[in-house]
């Protein structure tokens, strides 16, 4: 009977043991979602792909930062730092760039490796990315070891960057793809704090924490749901049905926002302008008469750009001039506005040859009306009564205007690859150094990032001279050289420079950063923020290097190896009475 007995409690542990390591019939022990901590973010007009490289739209780059790393990142005081990278160093001449990688994975559980590094720098170097907007001067690159990179350029450009916004993407996945699709190609394995669970364009993207990444994070979930407009937006941030609106608060609700003692508002300076971007591009549908710049210049001096800001911005915006922000040492001081001016803007269009003909009320020249579609993204109410004050001007120099409001996603689908718009009322990002936006206006930039199409072959070599140009007084002056170049051309028209105003439930999230230029959306505050009322886990935290999977066999074995002893003692106690 003992060997029955024993036999059976050893058949019993041996059992328990391979429940535990098949998962067969053991207790949950991952959160549920009622325990989870979870963020819901509100926002207009979604991400627009899944592509790392093509960054159509604001949402489109923060969620590549939510879901990939970079090596570098901006830190909140606006200086470069490590991201991925444990630490880097620059040779003196600028021309090898070394890295130390962090312990990090893949969210398909690949450690992220020196190769990967590699792979992700020859991409570079091999097509020009979009979010780089120019192909990297490679030379050669080291590996001695899984996480060590040492980078040969054959010159070197005059700020690195590029290094924040280039993000590594996994050898093992992107190797089979073809280097002519590798803009388009849409896969969201990264390396960053939170993984894909559910894309759904212009409905609802959610994410998990990385529970791999190489510092904890505080919330289990994140949601962000796409509205189809702000007002429905506020709504549910009142409501909270969701916890933060990261951007897109119209000056209007700033103060019924601030009323509610539970929601506090943000507003940070931000690197965006908005303009009226034109389709200038000989190849594409748009208007011809687009193409004659008499026209584009009636259009700018009939636009009261300090109107606009004090009336429908309430005077938050800084009226714009250039494609580069005022305040810093990027910006071409020289370079003033037209005033306004409709008598002035009509006689342009009077002696350019454009006339009252058919129709009393638009002007025409070789049976080519000057009659525009003007769409205005529909995450900016505000900016829809911008475009009806400009409708209104130009109406009075002989331009026709139809204004439409378009999502974000469907207005960039007109843009490239065919330039199928007239004008857009729209936004563009820059980042502090000025080479990215400057590099969107190139003629290489045709078909992805250049917004207007144009193409101007001396503002294209001064671009490849002021990134090279290491000499930063030197630089400065071919920068504002090209500023001068887009002014006097008017492929677009910057109408003012933003700041980002977000709102956030103040009784459910707090940590939220806040970045000199940057706004609240970016690694800092990702890696910060956490739930007011958040709670920690019952489960002990897994050590580094020990997975979960380990740790439960060897509780489930500690439990079954002491309920068997207990027995056995119990039995020898039973029949030793």
């Amino acid at each position: 009977m003992e060997r029955k007995h024993s036999k059976a409690i050893l058949s019993g542990i041996l059992m328990m043991i391979l429940m535990a390591v098949y998962g067969v019939g053991l207790p949950n022990l991952t959160l549920s979602e009622e325990q989870q901590s979870v963020l819901t973010i509100g926002w207009i007009n979604g991400p627009t792909n899944l592509n790392p490289f093509t960054i159509a739209t604001y949402a489109d780059s923060i969620l590549v930062t939510m879901i990939h790393d970079s090596l570098l990142c901006y830190s909140p005081e606006m200086d470069l730092v490590p991201r991925l990278a444990e630490s880097f160093t620059i040779s003196p001449d600028g021309l090898t760039h070394t890295f130390k990688l962090k312990e990090c994975y893949f969210h398909d559980g690949t450690p992220v490796t020196s190769e990967d590094v590699k792979f992700t720098f020859e991409l570079a170097a091999n097509t020009t990315l979009p979010c780089l907007g120019f192909q990297l001067p490679l030379s050669s690159i080291e590996t001695p070891d899984e996480r060590t990179v040492i980078v040969h350029y054959t010159s070197a450009r005059a700020n690195i960057e590029w290094l924040t916004y280039l993000p590594i993407v996994p050898k093992h996945i992107w190797k089979d793809v073809p280097l002519e699709e590798v803009a388009t190609h849409e896969d969201a394995t990264g390396c960053g704090p939170y993984k894909l669970v559910e894309f759904k364009r212009n409905e609802v993207t959610i994410l998990e924490a990385n529970d791999k990444y190489w510092q904890k994070l505080n919330f289990d979930r994140i949601i962000l749901k796409v509205f189809m407009s702000v007002d429905t937006e506020i709504s549910a941030l009142k409501a909270g049905e969701i916890d933060l609106m990261p951007w897109e608060v119209p000056e209007r609700s700033v103060k019924t926002l601030t009323e509610d003692p539970n929601i506090k508002v943000i507003t940070s300076p931000i690197p965006y302008y908005a303009a009226i971007f034109i389709n200038v591009n000989p190849n594409g549908t748009g208007n011809p008469a687009l193409l004659d710049i008499n026209v584009r210049r009636a259009m700018r001096m009939a636009i009261d750009k300090e109107f606009l800001n004090n009336v429908v911005h309430l005077g938050m915006r800084t009226v714009a001039t250039s494609i580069i922000p005022k305040g810093t040492k990027w910006y071409n001081p020289n370079l003033q506005n037209p005033p306004f001016d409709l008598e002035k803007a009509a006689q342009i269009l009077e002696e350019a040859g454009y006339k009252y003909v058919s129709d009393p009320n638009v002007r025409e020249k070789d049976g080519v009306k000057l009659s525009f579609t003007l769409e205005v993204i529909n995450r900016y109410p505000d900016e829809l009564r911008a475009a009806e004050y400009i409708r209104d001007w130009w109406s009075q120099i002989g331009i026709q205007l139809d204004v439409k409001a378009e999502d974000g996603g469907t207005m960039w689908s007109r843009v490239v690859p065919n330039y199928e718009f007239d004008l857009q009322l729209w936004g563009w990002r820059f980042t502090p150094d000025p080479d990215y936006i400057l590099s969107t206006y190139t003629t290489a930039a045709i078909g992805s990032l250049n917004y207007d199409g144009w193409s101007n072959k001396t503002f294209d070599q001064l671009y490849e001279q002021q990134a090279y140009e290491l000499n930063e007084t030197k630089r400065i002056e071919i920068v504002h050289k090209m500023q001068e170049i887009h002014f006097n051309d008017i492929p677009d028209i910057p109408l003012y420079y933003h700041v980002q105003m977000a709102a956030y439930r103040a009784d459910k999230i707090t940590g939220i950063v806040t970045m000199d230029q940057g706004g609240i959306m970016n690694i800092h505050t990702y890696l910060s923020w956490r739930s007011t009322k958040q709670s920690a886990p019952t489960v002990t935290p897994t050590p580094v290097g020990i997975s979960t999977e380990i740790l439960i066999v060897a509780t489930v074995v500690s439990i079954v190896v002491g309920l068997a002893t207990g027995v056995l003692i119990m039995r020898r106690r039973y029949k030793g009475g």
